[in-house]
C-alpha cells in the first residue's frame, strides 16, 4: 500500500509540473520544453540511434577540433571548444565483459566525473567519478 502511495504521489507531482509548464509555454514550444526537462534531468542522448559518421558529422559541424590518425575509427580524439574530449569507442568483449558501442567524454576540470560513457542503444550513462 505505501508504494502504491508513493507511486501515485509522484505521477501526480509529475503530472502538475507538465500540466504547469505546458499552461505557461504556448502549445508548439511543447517539444522544445520536453527537449529541456530532459536534458536537465541527465536523460537526453544526443547519440542515440546514430552511427559514427553521423556523429562525426555533427562534431566537425560543431567546429570541434581532432587529434590523432583517424578519431572516427578510435584512434584519436574529438575536442570541444571548451576542452571536453570526445572518443568514439566501438566497444567489444573486455575483462568486465561486453560493451556497445558508445562515446567516452573526458571532461575538462569537471567537478565530480573524470568521464562520461554514451550508449549509443540509449542505455543509461555511466558515469566515472574522479579517483
Amino acid at each position: 500500500m505505501a508504494g502504491y502511495f508513493y507511486n501515485q504521489l509522484t505521477t501526480t507531482a509529475t503530472g502538475l509540473g507538465t500540466e504547469l509548464a505546458l499552461q505557461v509555454m504556448p502549445t508548439k514550444k511543447i517539444g522544445v520544453v520536453a527537449r529541456a526537462v530532459g536534458k536537465r534531468l541527465g536523460i537526453a542522448n544526443p547519440f542515440k540511434g546514430k552511427t559514427f559518421s553521423q556523429i562525426d558529422q555533427i562534431f566537425k559541424a560543431k567546429g570541434f577540433t581532432t587529434k590523432g590518425v583517424g578519431p572516427l575509427t578510435g584512434k584519436g580524439s574529438y575536442f570541444s571548444p571548451n576542452g571536453t574530449r570526445y572518443y568514439l569507442d566501438k566497444g567489444g568483449m573486455y575483462k568486465k565483459g561486453f560493451e556497445g558501442p558508445h562515446v567516452d567524454i573526458w571532461y575538462n576540470g569537471h567537478p565530480s566525473f573524470e568521464k562520461v560513457k554514451i550508449i549509443l542503444d540509449g542505455s543509461p550513462k555511466m558515469y566515472t567519478p574522479i579517483k
